[in-house]
């Protein structure tokens, strides 16, 4: 029997995107081999209001270059 965490199916239901769902996509689309990231890098902040950055193996420049793609497209939204 699968547990199932009530919070994030509502979540679900309405369409948000939870941080705990975002992986799960990500890890899924892994393991079904219809992905396969070079660079994974994640900036978290978490429930006490700390920063966590984590980051895979690979070149500082993709690194940087990742989060300024991120960073123009959360701009993009919030303009739209």
């Amino acid at each position: 029997m699968k547990a199932v965490d009530f919070n994030e199916a509502k979540a679900e239901r309405n369409g948000e995107v939870t941080p705990k769902h975002l992986i799960n996509l990500l890890s899924d689309s892994i393991n079904k081999g219809e992905t396969n990231p070079e660079v994974v890098l994640y900036v978290c902040k978490l429930e006490d209001g700390t920063i966590d950055i984590r980051h895979s193996d690979g070149y500082h420049t993709d690194k940087i270059g990742l989060l300024e793609i991120a960073k123009t497209d959360l701009i993009d939204d919030i303009r739209d």
